[in-house]
């Protein structure tokens, strides 16, 4: 998928977008991937940046 490609050299952003993809909170992403809170908010920060940067924003 398009979001596999843009995140490859990206295993912090993976690892997130798996667990958002399994229904888990940010607490549950960072327990199991080790991510401390700023990690995770900047993984998510960078995330939305390259999602915005490449018009993959989530809107119909």
């Amino acid at each position: 998928a398009a979001i596999d490609r843009l995140f490859a050299d990206d295993p912090a952003a993976l690892a997130v977008i798996l667990g958002l993809s399994q229904g888990l909170s940010a607490e549950e992403i960072r327990e199991r991937t080790g991510l401390s809170e700023t990690e995770y908010d900047s993984t998510r920060k960078r995330m939305r940046r390259a999602l915005l940067r490449h018009g993959l924003t989530g809107s119909p």
